[in-house]
């Protein structure tokens, strides 16, 4: 079943559903254009700080509930397209996706703007970029402010995700090494990983370093020309898919609408805004983009489990997401992933559709909640902060990995100081000169809560367990030795941890 439909995916209009899809991702474009012209106004009149925050990214995070990307590229893109009415015309009705958006505004001018936008009616996004791509490289690859590109040398960046306890021990290896002599970002790292390297091959069986050596160059060619392969074929299949989708992927969705219409008219309809009025407009828009994100999210769910892309001619989702919607495939895989996890937790999902919650709260409350504990989280999120709430979920999915229980109400004041102090003892190098089997006075926690009258009370079960579990594994010295410590962070767990520890 889907998420928000009573009948079997087979029996689905895939063309409806569609043309939903359609009409929902392009009055949303035009609505995140509308909140990007009122965040870059505050912007310009440094409305935050009267508002009471630090930045322009603080007070989205709160406001609008969203990350400082998703909030630089809206404004970026409202301030580009201040110059370019047609074009911010076509966004804000429907008539242009978002994504072809984007990417016109890096090439137009006032003078041309009416040929690009002829032209993206007639092109899909993979011949845009190419056409785009071209006439950057005609104009001497001349960037929004006209000032030619820096050949920058090609670096990349290795993102590893790990769990919070793991983070400690990291920070925890660098403030050791930096006692050691060893400082600086570059020769810690590289410190950590000759230790990591050294374990793990002394973990490999004799000549079998040799052995692998030998076929690495041919097995990492091959590799290549494989992913080169299957790059071609995919751009091949995508260009025979497209005189099929073209007429599809190319019909105006026009949209009327008062948030349309006052994003047509650009910054200029926001003159003689003071901060309180803009506030409003931000709180209004965010709220009318919570209920866009929860039903998009549905449409998208029940979209995938028809498998509309592929009966809809396109040769792959990507393709489908970014010629159709003009969003990206991870985009897309957000959302719907947001869709599943609310069909078990529908509290959080009314919530989201009547604003009480945004977008990133639910997020949030999707990582930690259970059918048990989703009224408990719910109010807590209401209560908090979107900083707050982070932390606590946090520090409650830590006590999910320790305890094995799923069901971990939010946390109380006391066991969340107290979580907290465990970890400022490890990143701030405390535990270091504690001794193997005795904390210094201050490292150990008590775990139990107190009364106001001074009688003892147990705190969750979770809770307990993962605060019992972390004090006895810092009690063992965990972080004493630096050889032990350095292999932790390296890759190996910590030995003589507490059970169900780390």
């Amino acid at each position: 079943m889907g998420c928000g439909g009573n009948a079997p995916e087979r029996f689905e209009s895939i063309e409806l559903l569609d043309a939903q899809l359609v009409s929902r991702t392009r009055q949303e474009a035009g609505a995140r254009l509308r909140l990007g012209q009122v965040l870059e106004r505050m912007q310009r009149q440094a409305c935050c700080f009267e508002l009471g925050f630090s930045s322009l990214a603080a007070y989205a995070l709160e406001r609008c509930e969203r990350g400082a990307r998703w909030v630089e590229v809206a404004c970026c893109l409202a301030r580009r397209l201040e110059v370019l009415p047609s074009l911010r015309r076509a966004l804000a009705t429907g008539c242009l996706s978002w994504s072809k958006a984007e990417l016109l505004a890096r090439v137009a001018q006032p003078e041309n703007e009416v040929y690009w936008l002829e032209l993206a009616e007639r092109r899909t996004l993979r011949e845009l970029r190419c056409e785009v791509s071209e006439a950057r490289s005609i104009a001497g690859t001349e960037d929004s402010d006209g000032a030619l590109t820096e050949e920058r040398e090609a670096t990349g960046v290795l993102t590893c995700t790990l769990d919070r306890e793991d983070a400690w021990l990291l920070e925890a290896t660098r403030a050791l090494l930096d006692q050691f002599g060893t400082r600086g970002a570059e020769d810690q790292v590289e410190a950590l990983l000759a230790e990591g390297q050294g374990a793990l091959l002394a973990a490999l069986p004799a000549g079998a370093l040799e052995l692998e050596l030998e076929g690495l160059d041919s097995r990492a060619e091959a590799q290549q020309r494989w992913r080169e392969q299957l790059g071609r074929w995919r751009t091949e299949a995508e260009a025979r898919c497209e005189p099929k989708i073209r007429a599809a992927v190319l019909e105006p969705t026009a949209s009327e609408s008062v948030v349309a219409l006052q994003a047509a008219q650009g910054m200029s309809s926001l003159e003689g805004y003071k901060s309180q009025e803009l506030d409003g407009e931000v709180r209004r828009l965010s709220a009318a983009l919570a209920e866009h994100e929860l039903k998009l999210s549905r449409l998208l769910w029940r979209f995938h489990r028809a498998d509309g892309w592929r009966r809809l001619g396109y040769a792959t989702e990507t393709q489908y997401a970014r010629e159709r919607l003009g969003l990206s495939r991870s985009s897309v895989l957000a959302r719907r992933s947001l869709a599943l996890r609310l069909e078990a937790l529908p509290h959080v999902a009314q919530a989201l559709g009547r604003a009480e919650v945004g977008v990133e709260a639910a997020l949030q409350l999707v990582r930690i909640a259970t059918a048990q504990t989703e009224l408990a989280w719910l109010e807590r999120a209401r209560q908090r902060t979107v900083k707050h709430l982070r932390e606590e979920v946090s520090a409650a999915l830590t006590a999910v990995r320790l305890s094995g229980d799923a069901d971990c109400p939010p946390p109380r004041d006391e066991e969340l100081e107290r979580f907290q102090e465990l970890e400022r003892a490890v990143l701030s190098g405390r535990v270091l000169g504690c001794t193997p089997n005795r904390l210094q006075p201050g490292c150990a926690l008590d775990v139990a809560d107190e009364t106001l009258d001074g009688s003892r009370r147990p705190s969750s079960r979770p809770w307990r367990e993962m605060l019992s579990s972390l004090t006895a594994w810092l009690e063992q010295g965990a972080l004493t030795q630096p050889s032990r410590c350095l292999r932790t962070a390296t890759g190996r767990r910590c030995r003589g941890a507490a059970p169900g520890g780390l």
